[in-house]
C-alpha cells in the first residue's frame, strides 16, 4: 500500500516540482526539463551537436542577465522572455511585509494597530500612502505635485508612480525616489517597533533624496574622455610653530548617528591634543564641519593664533565660501572664528 500510495502521488507531485537553477552551473540548457515548456532542444532551430548539448543555463548568462545573442539564432524568437508584471498580482502566496495585521495572523503581536498613528488596521496600503507618518513625507518629496495618494488604491497608486516620466531634485527620476521612499519608510518602520533605541532623521526627505542622487551619480557610465588618476594623500609638515587640525567626521546611515574626532599636531607630526564627540542625528556633512569648528575652537584656547586644517573633503571648503545659504549649519560660525 505505501508504494501504491506513493505512485499515485507522483503524478500530483512532479506537477508541483520546479527547478531552481541558481547560478545554472548545474543545469542542461537544451536536455534539462527547467522550463514549463519541457526541454528545449525540441524547440531548436538547428541540429545541435554533442557540445552543444553539455552548454549549462549558465552559460548563457552575462554576469547573471540573459545574452540573448548568445541563443536567439537557435530558438524561436517565442523563446525572447516578456516581462508583465501584472501577474504578480494574481499570485496566492503570503504578504512578504508582515504588517501588524499580518504579524497578529501569525500569532507575532497582540495589536493590528498601525505603530505610528494607532490606526485600528496596520495593513501596507495604510502604511505606505495613508498613515499622516508617512505622508508628511510624501508631501515633502512630491515637489510640485499635488497627487494624494489616499485617492487611488494601492495598484494604481504603485503603477502610476513605477511608470512617471517626470524628474526631480537634480534630474533625478521619480520612480528612484519613489523606490527609495517605500524601502526607507519601510526600514523605519521595522525600526521603530522592534529597536527601542532608534531616533527618526530629522529630515527624512532629506535623506531619501540624498541617497537617490548618491546612488544615480555612482551608477552614471563615465564619459568617453574620462581618464582615472590616483591621487596621492598623506599628512604633510607644516611650518614651525604653527598648528595642524586634522578632522574625520562619520554617519551611521541606518540611525543617522554622526560623530566626529579632530586632533592637533606640530609640526613634527606629534600629538597636541584631541577630541571625538557624538553629535547626535544630522546630515552627513556635518561632522566634518563640526569638527573643523572644534578644531579651532581648541586651538584658539591652547593659544594658537597660526593654524592649517587638513580635512578629506573638499565640499566643506564649498560650503565654506557659501555659508550665507547654509544658516542651519556651522558654516557661519567657522566665518566668525576665521576672521
Amino acid at each position: 500500500m505505501y508504494f501504491l500510495g506513493l505512485n499515485n502521488g507522483n503524478s500530483i507531485l512532479s506537477k508541483g516540482v520546479k527547478w531552481r537553477v541558481g547560478s545554472g552551473d548545474n543545469v542542461l540548457f537544451w536536455t534539462d526539463r527547467w522550463l514549463s515548456c519541457g526541454p528545449l532542444y525540441q524547440y531548436a532551430l538547428i541540429d545541435l551537436y554533442e557540445e552543444m548539448l553539455q552548454l549549462n543555463v549558465g552559460d548563457f548568462l552575462e554576469e547573471g542577465v540573459w545574452d540573448f545573442n548568445s541563443y536567439s539564432s537557435f530558438l524561436p524568437a517565442e523563446a525572447s522572455v516578456k516581462w508583465d508584471w501584472q501577474f504578480l498580482w494574481k499570485l496566492r502566496l503570503p504578504p512578504k511585509l508582515l504588517t501588524n495585521v499580518q504579524r497578529q495572523k501569525r500569532g507575532l503581536t497582540q495589536v493590528p494597530t498601525c505603530p505610528r498613528c494607532d490606526y485600528p488596521m496596520e495593513t501596507i496600503a495604510h502604511w505606505f500612502k495613508d498613515c499622516p507618518f508617512s505622508l508628511a513625507i510624501w508631501n515633502c518629496l512630491q515637489i510640485g505635485d499635488n497627487s494624494s495618494p489616499d485617492m487611488m488604491d494601492l495598484k494604481e497608486w504603485l503603477l502610476r508612480n513605477l511608470q512617471s516620466k517626470r524628474k526631480v531634485y537634480n534630474g533625478l527620476l521619480w520612480p528612484l525616489v519613489f523606490a527609495l521612499y517605500l524601502w526607507f519608510i519601510w526600514k523605519w518602520r521595522c525600526k521603530v517597533i522592534f529597536d527601542q533605541r532608534f531616533v527618526m532623521p530629522g529630515e527624512p526627505q532629506q535623506l531619501i533624496l540624498q541617497y537617490a542622487l548618491e546612488w544615480f551619480n555612482a551608477t552614471k557610465p563615465l564619459s568617453p574622455s574620462y581618464v582615472p588618476s590616483v591621487v596621492q594623500l598623506h599628512w604633510i609638515a607644516h611650518t614651525y610653530g604653527v598648528c595642524k587640525i586634522n578632522t574625520y567626521g562619520s554617519r551611521n546611515s541606518d540611525s543617522g548617528f554622526i560623530g566626529v574626532g579632530s586632533l592637533l599636531r606640530d609640526n613634527y607630526g606629534a600629538w597636541i591634543k584631541g577630541f571625538s564627540v557624538n553629535l547626535g542625528v544630522g546630515f552627513v556633512l556635518e561632522p566634518e564641519l563640526w569638527g573643523i569648528f572644534w578644531g579651532l575652537h581648541l586651538a584658539w584656547e591652547s593659544g594658537f593664533r597660526f593654524v592649517e586644517v587638513e580635512s578629506d573633503s573638499q565640499v566643506w571648503l564649498w560650503l565654506f565660501f557659501l555659508a550665507l545659504l547654509f544658516p542651519h549649519t556651522p558654516c557661519l560660525a567657522l566665518l566668525v572664528v576665521a576672521s
